[in-house]
């Protein structure tokens, strides 16, 4: 291959290895793809080549050991070894084609073929060659004998010769072909650093806090709060003396002392002081709440029990840091970190988050004040050398206060600044100066308050020379300038003038009135009104209501911490600015940050303009909310977002290429190889593709294996790793197809052949004509002299059928010359074949003539009888048999290839249809039994027997006829649907759907042709196991199946599952849930029954798993099903009667249920308390079954209420199926109303007439029983999913095309709309819904009825502290009580 070089006047060819780029400026290394030993098609070609070379041997040993025997001499033994070696030799040969090429190898096996070949086929014409002169030796004076050896020698080593000149001259004018592979005052110390006007306004802000509370008249009425506050100084060791000091409660005094424990301690501003202080207040229950402390460490609750905190954990934060600077697609940044808890913890939470979200770190520095200015020096260096245009800093505002000023000095400005809440609101750092380098910075801070009553507690301090409170005493003497010291003890020590005492802070701008930042001081805030509110709720304990020992409240006149942290678990109260507080499981707040961004305005004020929210309790993709109207500005005063990345996209036709030793972010871009594309756009390409390929086929202009290929190159295409805008990799182009010049693309390959005006192909048309001529020729003769003794004794029928074979040996190689066709492609492999072993078997049988023919000479020989004139054509006959078989052999091959429907028996009849442009299809159970009986019209119709599938059907009926009514839902569009009857039967449910995605319904048996007509969506099946099937099978063709009922959490995995969706939530969601109300309500010790299929086993596990971690022990767990033999039902209830839990988790359906409760009822075992799944709790017909009240008390889980408008009266309106003559309405209208039709009533039968007018709404059984309607709703739903995205599909305006031309599946997906009643219907990636469930608890009524009466509702997408909301006050639980029983693990513990 020839490539153009940009400044070369000549093209340079490329080495072996190596194929030219796109722009043919460059080699580029070519993939290997070779069959190896490991492989099943490797081992059988090695096991038959050694089998063969084996055999081949073996016979070789014989004729040797044989060679001097009359036998072996006749039939020239010289040529026999030679025609056995080289059969080795071919045999072994196909071993080279196995393994990693190499050069010699790829040399090897192609001479090592020709050379072999050579030699086989020569020795059998040779052998031929002897024959005749054998013949002409009997003519008189014919000297032909004397020349008969040495012409035999001289043919078979001339082909040789003749082959191996013509591999020299192969290998010195053609390459090596290598196959592409596409695949966180007090004290007697000195102070030595100056105030912190900031810390001691958050003092200030506890004390303003404290006095709002000893004012109120709500909270804690007649109780005074308190306070010790200390100086920390900032160091960890005075922190921990001081937390000493509080948690020990002794107060120095001059003779004694005094007792003043504290009940909580708020505090302290740092993440790594706050470890301490929670580290050794932990072991003694004292709560310590920080206002600051954001080290995802501190949630550990292990080793931090009684910690809380009002600012989020920085595992939200580093998490939410990564999620903002993947957002603005900055993917190559540079981190700064403090070097303490705080910024170690962050980043390197920072670090995985931003690896997860593709953005990779440049470099990742630590700093801290102590650092010695060489330390900043070099972080500076390392600034300015890198490329990364944003840094990260996850930094302390002192800290990163002394880098700034470093960087200003050396003039770095420019760069973006990405902040953490230590600094990016940190007014102390806001000046000018460091303004010019960090200038449009942008990070998350908690968020703002407006506290305005807190400033004016701030400037109406005065300070005070008590001992025990003096901290706004050397704030004062700094901002006036004076001192406190009285006059005359201040001029002898030679200080400034005392202070007046009319000076005030009104008049000062100082950081300690500053309250336009007050988010840490609302924090303090909150901080300290959540500590009053848990006294709040500890003085206002009802007695024998309380939550300790024996129902205890706390002693009011001795209360002890670990009772106030009891007490701060629980608090969730809302501040006077409207602000929710409560604390999760392990102390933290809700996660919700301000982002922030460093703006000044026309006096040059820098202020902290917000510009957005960041809420992690949202769905992915929802947490970001940028205020509408406010403009960020950016790094250099711009308005752009500034761009960040080591490498620019690449484009398409060209691929990454990773630079070892740098990041990912890094690469460079390689233009595909030949045969090789790549394209970001590829999935709708692809679809694109094959649908028009479709729509070829259709009209009848492509065959149906080009069908095919565009398949495959559209799956090719629809998995393309690449989610980014850039090419990440080539992908290989389908064998049919080759890559455009620009590589972003596949065409399809120009055909090449051989044909008969080049010189190759007229140089083998001569030698195939001229051989054909040749053995036509020699078959003449012989057939001339076909009566001679000469041409009968070397067996004539033999050496014609050699003969002919030979002749169909050189005119095979005339199919391969001209323009290829189906057939011609066939033809030429299936001749070749048939007549190369037409051949070796003539030449095998004429050798074992002539071995018979010698042992017949030995006496007592009866060898002839046994190999005379009919076994030999009898084993002609076999040959040609084999070589028929052969034939078929490659036929069915080739027959494979072709995708062809074939419907075997009878074929399966819809139970509803109606035609339309678009059909869907739909599964369900409405008879809960498969009867395979011959009819033999001698009985009515087996009875319906189940009728709520047959509600499912009309639920979908009716939302296709409202769809087809609507104008502004598939325009001109009309739906039809198929409805298939399943009978519970997983094998059936398979079988129909894919009758359906075949759509050959109607083809005759024995039939054949291409599939068509397959819906574009299932709707169904009802449970899990039918779906789990249904979808393995119609997965890979991408059909859709949507499930209003089919809730197995194992369906969400999309790479068993990826076509399958449903309207219900799924069972990961219910189970957590479960686990969730049984802590709730203190349940620790509970027993467990589940459906033994893939419903209650994958929900089960998921329960057992959550109750774990909850705490929840499980005692048993049994699995049952309701065609259990009695034994296994009577063993359960031994199980039960002998346990010691009184609760009982059921995980199980309604039919299982139903008749698990009737066991029950049978041995009267009642007072369980029963937690139900939505399978069963809001059944109406279980409510209504034999020993229901069993059951009453029960709590669970139940899809939300819904309600459909019209749906009701569309079901019991069910009589225009009959105008079609519907032998399912026949069947439903009979059983219902215990009538005949007059059309199939028999004679002497005795029963009322039917006549199809009845009226349903007086009827009361389970089908006019809408208790199921959040059921009906969810089929409802999953039409109008489908029709919503065909509505996409087709392109619908006023008018909708005629062709889905794309996936169903990955539309659905995408979908979003609003029903007719408001409810929003949507999938997320893993084709589920939103999980919201009704908490449902069965009442019992005066009447004996129970009341299915709605307590609470669960919504898995709020934070998981508030997922769960239960009214209490309205539940009925077991035994009729009103109060709920505890039901822990030590039975003596149990309590009314």
């Amino acid at each position: 291959m020839s490539v153009l070089l940009s400044d070369s006047a000549e093209c340079v060819k490329c080495s072996l290895e190596y194929w030219s780029n796109e722009d043919h400026s460059l080699c580029v290394p070519k993939v290997v793809e070779f069959l190896s030993f490991e492989e099943t098609m490797g081992t059988l070609l090695t096991a038959i080549s050694l089998f063969g070379a084996s055999l081949t041997v073996i016979v070789s040993l014989v004729f040797f050991y044989f060679r001097h025997t009359p036998l072996v001499k006749a039939s020239n033994s010289e040529l026999s070894f030679l025609l056995l070696f080289s059969l080795t030799l071919c045999f072994l040969c196909s071993l080279t084609f196995i393994g990693r090429p190499s050069d010699w190898s790829c040399m090897l096996r192609h001479t090592a073929f020709g050379i072999t070949f050579s030699m086989c086929m020569s020795c059998v014409l040779a052998k031929t060659v002897a024959v005749v002169i054998a013949f002409k030796a009997k003519l008189p004076k014919n000297t032909v004998p004397q020349c008969s050896l040495p012409l035999q020698r001289m043919s078979v080593f001339s082909c040789i010769l003749v082959q191996v000149i013509n591999q020299v001259i192969l290998f010195s004018y053609s390459t090596i072909y290598i196959f592409q592979h596409f695949s966180s005052h007090s004290l007697v110390l000195a102070i030595i650093s100056s105030l912190d006007p900031g810390e001691l306004q958050y003092a200030y802000t506890m004390m303003f806090a404290i006095e709002e509370i000893n004012n109120s008249s709500e909270l804690l009425p007649g109780v005074t709060l308190g306070y010790s506050i200390f100086d920390s100084c900032p160091s960890i060791p005075l922190s921990v003396r001081a937390s000493l000091k509080l948690m020990n409660g002794y107060k120095e005094g001059e003779d004694s002392c005094k007792e003043q424990s504290v009940q909580a301690v708020i505090g302290e501003t740092t993440s790594t002081s706050t470890i301490g202080i929670a580290s050794t207040m932990g072991p003694f229950h004292i709560p310590v709440i920080s206002h600051s402390a954001t080290c995802a460490c501190l949630s550990n609750r292990k080793e931090y029990p009684s910690f809380f905190r009002t600012i989020p954990s920085d595992l939200y934060q580093s998490q939410a840091l990564a999620k903002l600077v993947k957002h603005f697609g900055w993917t190559w940044v540079g981190a700064i970190r403090t070097n303490s808890d705080y910024g170690n913890g962050g980043m390197a939470t920072f670090l995985k988050a931003a690896a997860k979200e593709g953005v990779c770190v440049e470099y990742s520095l630590p700093i801290y004040r102590t650092d010695p200015r060489k330390w900043f020096l070099n972080v500076v260096d390392t600034i300015k050398k890198s490329t990364s245009k944003v840094i990260v800093a996850f930094a302390d505002g002192t800290d990163l206060d002394i880098l700034i000023k470093e960087l200003y000095i050396q003039n770095v400005t420019g760069l973006q600044w990405v902040g953490s809440e230590g600094w990016i609101t940190y007014r102390y750092i806001a000046s000018q100066v460091n303004y010019a380098v960090v200038q449009g910075a942008v990070g998350f801070a908690a968020h703002n308050a407006h506290m305005p009553e807190l400033k004016e507690f701030l400037t109406n301090s005065r300070p005070s020379t008590q001992p025990g409170n003096q901290g706004l005493v050397e704030l004062w003497e700094t901002v006036f300038s004076c001192t406190l010291i009285p006059g005359a003890d201040a001029q002898a020590q030679g200080l400034v003038t005392s202070c007046s005492g009319k000076e005030s802070l009104r008049e000062t701008q100082s950081r300690f009135t500053d309250v336009s930042d007050a988010s840490l001081l609302n924090n303090i805030y909150k901080a300290t009104y959540a500590v009053a509110h848990a006294l709040h709720l500890l003085l206002t304990c009802q007695d024998a209501k309380g939550p300790f020992e024996d129902n205890m409240c706390a002693d009011r006149n001795n209360i002890q911490p670990w009772q106030v942290l009891h007490y701060l678990t629980q608090v969730n109260f809302t501040t006077k600015i409207g602000e929710t507080v409560s604390f999760d499981d392990m102390g933290d707040p809700a996660a919700r940050y301000a982002l922030v961004n460093w703006q000044t305005d026309e006096s040059g004020y820098i202020h902290f303009e917000t510009i957005g929210d960041y809420d992690a309790s949202q769905a992915v993709g929802q947490q970001f909310k940028m205020k509408p109207g406010v403009k960020a500005i950016w790094a250099g005063q711009q308005t752009q977002v500034p761009r960040s990345i080591c490498s620019d996209s690449c484009l398409p036709g060209s691929r990454r290429a990773f630079v070892k030793g740098k990041a990912i972010c890094c690469f460079d871009c390689i233009p595909c190889a030949d045969g090789e594309f790549s394209n970001s756009t590829s999935e709708t390409a692809g679809f694109l593709a094959f649908s028009l390929a479709f729509i070829m086929f259709l009209l009848g202009k492509i065959p149906a294996r080009t069908v095919l290929v565009s398949l495959r190159l559209s799956l090719l295409y629809s998995l393309n790793i690449s989610m980014l805008s850039d090419a990440v990799k080539c992908d290989k182009c389908p064998p049919e197809y080759k890559s455009n010049t620009k590589r972003n693309n596949c065409d399809l390959k120009a055909i090449e052949f051989l044909t008969f005006r080049e010189l190759m192909g007229v140089l083998l048309v001569t030698f195939s004509v001229f051989g054909a001529c040749l053995s036509m020729t020699i078959a003449l003769i012989f057939y001339h002299y076909r009566l001679t003794p000469i041409v009968r004794a070397n067996n004539s029928e033999l050496s014609f059928l050699l003969l002919f074979s030979l002749t169909l040996c050189f005119l095979c190689s005339l199919t391969f010359i001209g323009r290829p066709s189906d057939w011609s492609c066939m033809l030429r492999h299936t001749a070749f074949g048939i007549t190369f072993v037409l051949c070796i078997s003539c030449l095998l049988g004429k050798t074992i003539v002539v071995l018979m023919a010698f042992r017949a000479t030995l006496p007592s020989s009866n060898v002839m009888k046994w190999f005379g004139p009919t076994q030999q054509r009898l084993s002609r006959w076999s040959e040609q048999g084999l070589a028929l078989l052969q034939l078929l052999i490659v036929s069915s091959f080739y027959k494979s290839e072709q995708r062809v429907c074939r419907l075997m028996g009878e074929p399966e009849e819809p139970q509803l249809l109606k035609t339309g442009d678009i059909v869907l299809g739909g599964i369900f159970s409405f008879h809960s039994s498969w009867k395979n009986i011959e009819p033999t019209y001698m009985h009515r119709p087996l009875p319906l027997q189940c009728t709520r599938a047959f509600q499912f059907a009309q639920a979908m009926l009716f939302a296709i006829e409202e769809i087809n009514n609507s104008t502004d839902l598939l325009p001109g569009i009309k739906l039809g649907y198929k409805m298939y009857d399943v009978c519970g039967s997983i094998a059936r449910a398979v079988s129909v759907a894919l009758s359906l995605i075949n759509g050959n319904e109607d083809t005759a048996s024995m039939s054949e042709k291409p599939c068509s007509g397959s819906v574009p969506a299932i709707i169904g099946v009802t449970s899990s196991s039918p779906c789990m099937a249904i979808s393995t099978v119609i997965g890979p063709f991408h059909t859709p199946l949507v499930s209003h009922f089919a809730t197995c959490a194992c369906l969400s995995n999309k790479v068993r599952y990826p076509s399958f969706l449903r309207t219900i939530p799924s069972d990961y969601y219910q189970s957590r849930a479960l686990a969730q109300m049984v802590k709730l309500f203190g349940w620790t010790w509970v027993g467990a029954i589940r459906s033994n299929d893939d419903y209650g086993n994958n929900g089960m596990a998921i329960f057992t798993e959550t109750a774990t971690q909850l705490g929840i022990c499980l005692e048993y767990s049994l699995p049952f099903i309701r065609t259990d033999p009695p034994e296994q039902k009577q063993k359960i209830i031994e199980t039960i009667r002998g346990s010691t839990s009184k609760v009982i988790i059921a995980f199980l359906n309604h039919m299982d249920m139903d008749e698990l409760i009737e066991e029950f009822a049978h041995h009267n075992l009642t007072g369980y308390q029963w937690v139900g799944t939505e399978g069963w709790i809001s059944d109406s017909q279980i409510a209504i079954a034999k020993g229901h009240y069993i059951l009453d008390g029960s709590i669970g889980l139940a899809i939300r209420k819904a309600h459909v408008t019209g749906l009701r009266e569309f079901m019991l309106d069910v009589k225009p199926l009959n105008s079609s003559g519907n032998k399912l309405f026949t069947e439903f209208w009979e059983t219902t109303f215990g009538c005949i039709f007059n059309h199939i009533k028999q004679t002497g039968e005795n029963q009322k007439e039917c006549t199809g007018y009845e009226d349903l709404t007086g009827i009361k059984n389970s089908f006019s029983d809408m208790s199921l309607m959040p059921i009906f709703n969810n089929v409802y739903k999953g039409v109008y999913a489908v029709a919503h995205t065909l509505h996409n599909i087709l392109g619908c305006g006023k008018m909708c095309s005629n062709t889905i031309a794309s996936d169903q599946q990955a539309h659905l997906k995408k979908i979003r709309f609003k029903t007719k009643e408001g409810e929003e219907v949507y999938f997320n990636e893993n084709g589920d819904p939103a999980a919201k469930y009704d908490i449902i608890n069965w009442q019992p009524k005066k009447d004996g009825s129970v009341e299915f009466v709605t307590i609470g509702l669960y919504d898995a997408s709020l934070p998981e502290d508030k997922q769960l909301n239960i009214d209490n006050l309205t539940l009925t639980w077991a035994n009729a009580s009103k109060q709920v029983k505890l039901f822990p693990l030590n039975n003596d513990q149990h309590r009314p």
